[in-house]
């Protein structure tokens, strides 16, 4: 009688010890943010995601990120149906798309002009930019070969956004005129990499994408610096917006989860971080 005791004592120690150990090591789920949109906005972005994971309500967050351009980061924040989605666009928001979104300026960034090398070219005017990307100037001086103007896809509010401020001399904008045989790029270090190998190469990055790989052309004789776009002497530049589907936001819908992040997003200690990555952050 007593061995039976002694083995129900020891087998009722041992079942609550592993219950203790399954409650310890149980899995928690964790809110799920889903962030769509620009590949220009993404390194700034991720930086921020970063930071956040380390505080109390970032510990609680997971982040599925994929960027393929902002029209992809405009096309998920409009359709968020479970008020967990963030896009993220980095040319402004049309006018008469407005309505469709929630939305802030994250901060702004220069586009820069790049190309290769072994071009002596530093300077363009804005309207010398507009005759190369429509094919009325075809060769840099010192160059035999034809200029290969690369361009980032349509799906690019980077696109968007230089060809919004490039203009001709007679004030019309660049787009819907750009060169047919144009290289259009998805991503912004594949421009980069292809103004590296192509000699005769032209293209346009994030100044925060910028390495020393290519040769950045100053802009109407103003060089592309955060505090050149501050001052406004620097014209070639746009918002990084950040979205959230309208209704959702309006009628209070958007996960607990993601009012936290965007409000982080919003803070003094974001902004701070925005800055010492050489973007340019917002009032």
């Amino acid at each position: 009688m007593i061995m039976k005791m002694k083995l129900l004592v020891r087998l009722s120690l041992v079942l609550f010890i592993s219950i203790g150990l399954f409650g310890c090591n149980h899995y928690e789920e964790k809110d799920k943010i889903v962030i769509r949109g620009s590949t220009s906005v993404e390194p700034i972005m991720e930086i921020l995601m970063d930071d956040y994971l380390k505080t109390v309500e970032g510990e609680k967050t997971q982040f599925d990120i994929k960027c393929e351009g902002s029209g992809k980061g405009r096309e998920a924040a409009e359709n968020d149906i479970n008020g967990n989605v963030i896009g993220m666009s980095s040319s402004a928001i049309k006018k008469e798309d407005e309505s469709k979104f929630s939305q802030f300026d994250l901060a702004k960034d220069a586009v820069v002009l790049i190309v290769n090398k072994e071009n002596n070219l530093r300077n363009l005017t804005i309207e010398e930019v507009y005759d190369i990307y429509t094919g009325k100037t075809t060769k840099f001086d010192g160059m035999s070969e034809n200029i290969t103007v690369v361009a980032r896809d349509s799906a690019s509010g980077t696109r968007e956004a230089f060809e919004n401020v490039i203009v001709s001399s007679n004030s019309e904008k660049l787009a819907g005129k750009m060169i047919q045989t144009a290289e259009q790029l998805e991503k912004t270090a594949a421009v980069v990499a292809k103004v590296n190998t192509v000699k005769s190469a032209i293209g346009y990055v994030s100044l925060c994408s910028l390495d020393d790989s290519v040769i950045p052309l100053n802009i109407n004789g103003v060089e592309a610096t955060v505090d050149n776009v501050k001052n406004n002497s620097y014209v070639l530049y746009r918002p990084f917006v950040i979205l959230t589907n309208a209704t959702l936001t309006e009628n209070n819908n958007l996960s607990k989860a993601t009012i936290n992040f965007i409000n982080y997003l919003k803070s003094e200690k974001a902004k701070q971080i925005i800055e010492n990555n050489n973007y340019i952050s917002v009032d």
